[in-house]
């Protein structure tokens, strides 16, 4: 054959995988979404899950989708936002399944149970009334149990929906009351293992959880905490180099195990024994209860401590920002234990959206989209000692700090954009499902 006509047979062998490309574009991108999101949370605000699916829902619904949240938890003061006959928030549609809970008293555990029953058997009927007088073709689970997600799904894949999960915890036996002995454990642990053999793909929260599903070669995308930045009031910062009297470093949480408050209160003894005047906000529990309340009773106890240490307890959440900005520097001290290698921190991006120094440890993800000493401060989570550097290196520089703020902010606002997370996403489904 003449090298013309070789030549030739390369150009239309160019050109056709060309046409095929485009094509493939059309048809993926001519896919209209409408998206389920189902399960048990929260919803619109009220938890870390409200805060992810509240973000990524408003997301989804701007890169061109039609989305409906169904949640079988009890929704508080839901009246507020019914517009006609929905419950709508920012353009999401909304409903509840949980039964009404008795007024006045608590109800029996067998109630609570029974109920917890019927509010799953009735989202699983609304997810079939949706997919067939409304069209909806994507069923989008937040969920880990196996006796919530088995006939959830299997309704879905009987009336063709495309299936898809979105992970954000790999929870041990440790991590439950009683460890393998807790019924629980095994119907998480379930959910997780059997959800790759009857879905279209996962998303998940950290690369941890990711490489757990390329075993099944899961179709799997990687979503980390996301933040809509158009909630951000714009904050004219005080100078941190006018704040040394007044170093207040604030965390925001409810002390619970896996978050290394424990060590924060530790790397704060320390710090200060080194000539940091620093007092520690505490936001989000006022101390009065749980394990929060055995770390009130601690620092009452402690000299160093009790003058220092400040439970706020909740505050609204339009006047949250404002308040993380009012601080010096923001902290997220998780310990690097095998509890929060599979979580990535929800509140990173809030507190990178201040423009303040943000510290935190390493685990899980976190070097992956900041910069070490450039975007946040970032120790090991082994040590209250590795904590305590990192208020050092803030207290020592409050003009690095500050710099640090500020580019922390710019690339929180790239990195962590629920626009941009929720429209791969959208992407991401449009290319596996059905």
């Amino acid at each position: 054959m003449r090298e013309r006509d070789i030549g030739s047979l390369q150009e239309f062998s160019l050109i056709d995988e060309f046409k095929h490309e485009f094509l493939t574009y059309q048809i993926i991108v001519g896919k209209k979404l409408n998206i389920l999101i189902v399960g048990s949370f929260h919803f619109p605000f009220g938890s870390a899950s409200a805060s992810r699916l509240r973000t990524i829902a408003k997301g989804l619904v701007a890169s061109g989708g039609r989305v409906h949240v169904i949640t079988s938890s009890r929704i508080k003061n839901i009246e507020k936002y019914q517009s006609n006959n929905n419950f709508v928030y920012e353009g999401v549609t909304f409903e509840s399944t949980s039964l009404n809970e008795n007024k006045g008293r608590k109800s029996s555990r067998l109630t609570r149970i029974y109920n917890n029953f019927i509010s799953r058997k009735k989202c699983r009927q609304q997810v079939e009334y949706y997919k067939n007088k409304e069209n909806f073709n994507v069923l989008y689970i937040y969920s880990r149990s196996a006796i919530f997600n088995i006939p959830l799904v299997s309704s879905a894949r009987r009336n063709g929906m495309s299936i898809f999960y979105d992970m954000v915890e790999w929870m041990p036996a440790k991590a439950f009351n009683y460890g393998f002995i807790n019924p629980y454990f095994y119907d998480d642990l379930l959910g997780r293992l059997i959800s790759p053999f009857w879905c279209n793909g996962v998303i998940v929260i950290t690369s941890y959880i990711s490489k757990k599903y390329q075993l099944y070669k899961t179709p799997c995308v990687v979503v980390p905490s996301v933040f809509e930045n158009s909630k951000s009031p714009l904050i004219k910062n005080k100078k941190l180099g006018d704040k040394r009297e007044s170093f207040t470093i604030t965390y925001a949480g409810a002390c619970k195990k896996g978050d290394g408050f424990g060590r924060l209160l530790n790397a704060i003894k320390i710090a200060v024994e080194k000539g940091v005047t620093a007092k520690l906000n505490v936001i989000g529990t006022d101390g009065s209860s749980g394990r929060a309340a055995q770390y009130r009773r601690l620092c009452e106890k402690d000299d160093c401590l009790k003058t220092r240490v400040n439970f706020k307890g909740r505050v609204p959440d339009d006047s949250y920002i404002s308040m993380l900005s009012e601080s010096t520097c923001l902290v997220l001290p998780r310990p690097n234990v095998q509890v929060v290698h599979a979580s990535f921190p929800t509140r990173l991006p809030e507190f990178l959206s201040t423009g303040r120094p943000v510290l935190t440890t390493s685990v899980p993800d976190v070097p992956i989209y900041l910069k070490e000493n450039e975007d946040a401060v970032i120790v090991s989570g082994d040590t209250a000692e590795a904590l305590a550097e990192g208020i050092l290196y803030i207290w020592d520089d409050l003009d690095r700090a500050e710099r640090i703020g500020e580019n922390g902010m710019k690339r929180g606002q790239i990195e962590f954009d629920h626009l941009k997370r929720a429209n791969e996403i959208y992407r991401f489904i449009q290319q596996n499902m059905n």
